[in-house]
């Protein structure tokens, strides 16, 4: 067998998958863990649409895909680093003050790509969902992303958020359970 002159610089890089790092970091680094992911919970399975990959995982850390989805975030990291050949490690509690449930407004930090906002509107009468995401997306900062909890899928808002200049997608959570992600469109 030849060997080249750079043979003996070839080594394997890993590093260790935490809560902190975005869904983007993990699957730049491990292309191959978009299978693992998406598997791992049917909420994941969302990943393997490109629109919707490009969208939120650069702004989401998995300590928040794990939330999101519902899934314990210890098992999930452990189940990533072994795939990667790493033991996994304990990871302690999360981080006083994130909301577990949402309640009204409330805002995450998504690293340097921006925030996200969450809107629970499940419950309400019409027109008073559609009256506070127009109310909200008043309020949004530059960069800033909405989530909408709904507990409909909301028709009429649609052409509200284009005449607005905002995208959005619509992912149906389950029964009476749909959430809206809408941002600035990209000029």
């Amino acid at each position: 067998m030849r060997r080249g002159p750079f043979s003996a610089l070839i080594w394997t890089l890993t590093m260790k998958i935490t809560k902190d790092m975005k869904v983007s970091e993990v699957l730049d680094a491990y292309p191959q863990l978009l299978d693992v992911i998406a598997s791992y919970n049917p909420h994941f399975q969302k990943l393997r649409n490109k629109m919707l990959r490009q969208l939120m995982a650069p702004r989401v850390r998995l300590e928040q895909a794990a939330r999101i989805g519902g899934v314990n975030l210890e098992d999930f990291l452990a189940t990533l680093n072994r795939a990667i050949g790493e033991e996994p490690e304990a990871i302690g509690p999360s981080p006083e003050g994130i909301p577990e449930a949402r309640e009204g407004i409330v805002s995450e930090r998504a690293g340097d790509q921006g925030e996200l906002v969450f809107l629970d509107v499940r419950g309400l009468e019409p027109p008073e969902p559609m009256i506070k995401v127009l109310e909200a997306l008043t309020m949004l900062r530059e960069g800033q992303t909405l989530i909408v909890e709904h507990h409909r899928r909301p028709m009429f808002l649609y052409p509200r958020l284009e005449e607005r200049g905002f995208e959005h997608v619509t992912e149906e959570e389950g029964p009476d359970h749909f959430r809206i992600t809408i941002r600035k469109k990209r000029p």
